[in-house]
């Protein structure tokens, strides 16, 4: 492994789940296989041993996205395929109980835009307690600007502490991945960026660090990728245009979800 590879990947080295814990939890029928990383350049994954990935540094003005998968180039089971489904379900279950397809309600209920960002609101308790992948719990909602006002795309979801690995509950359709940045952010647990050390390299709150964790989308938008996609570049028009489809559906279903 290269310097940078080694630098970039500086908590990826207790990797405490077996293979079969790691089958059980996402219901596959394919066991797993050695981590892989595909550096983020769009639609299109290069899977490359995790041991044998050569790093592209980021830039100053680019950071760099790496996904990770135990399922490269492997085609998901109806198990896979069910579970993912599964998910897709409760996560439109839990934001309209949880009135978060208002942004309102949800900002109400502790979810503050995430440091130098757009898009991300994280919920600190979430962060800080001992649940994960739990649409009822989610560490981040996503929130994208329209002219009828913020509307929800999805939720992203967080490993429980910095050097965990995402578990694959829906084998290969559910990709994780993981920021790696031109500068350093003070973060909360070593997960939530909250600011920038000082000058002297010291965080008011949190530690320094320039990787994220791994974390993993879960869009409620039919999202061109997929619904785990990591792309978040998705065209205004584009969005606008998938928010309608969704409340649309749902308001023929189950009444609006905006209710």
């Amino acid at each position: 492994m290269s310097a940078s590879a080694a630098r970039a990947l500086p908590f990826f080295a207790p990797l405490l789940l077996t293979a079969a814990q790691l089958v059980a939890c996402s219901g596959a029928e394919t066991g797993p296989v050695d981590w892989h990383v595909s550096q983020y350049r769009g639609a299109e994954r290069r899977w490359i041993p995790e041991t044998e990935f050569e790093f592209t540094p980021p830039t100053p003005s680019r950071m760099v996205i790496l996904e990770v998968s135990q399922y490269p180039d492997i085609a998901p089971t109806d198990a896979q395929r069910k579970a993912a489904e599964a998910w897709i379900r409760a996560g439109y279950e839990a934001a309209r109980r949880n009135g978060w397809f208002d942004y309102e309600k949800a900002a109400a209920a502790g979810f503050r835009l995430i440091f130098q960002d757009k898009t991300h609101y994280a919920n600190e308790e979430f962060f800080l307690d001992d649940v994960q992948l739990d649409p009822n719990r989610p560490e981040v909602l996503m929130y994208y600007n329209t002219a009828k006002g913020q509307k929800l795309a999805g939720y992203m979801f967080y490993v429980e502490n910095r050097g965990d690995r995402g578990v694959q509950r829906s084998g290969p359709l559910s990709v994780w991945h993981y920021h790696w940045w031109p500068k350093t952010f003070c973060m909360l647990k070593g997960l939530l960026p909250v600011g920038i050390p000082d000058e002297s390299g010291r965080c008011e709150r949190g530690q320094p660090h320039d990787t994220s964790p791994e974390m993993i989308h879960l869009w409620l938008i039919e999202h061109p990728q997929g619904r785990f996609a990591t792309n978040m570049s998705i065209p205004q028009k584009l969005f606008v245009n998938l928010v309608k489809k969704r409340e649309a559906k749902e308001a023929m279903r189950s009444g609006d979800p905006d209710a």
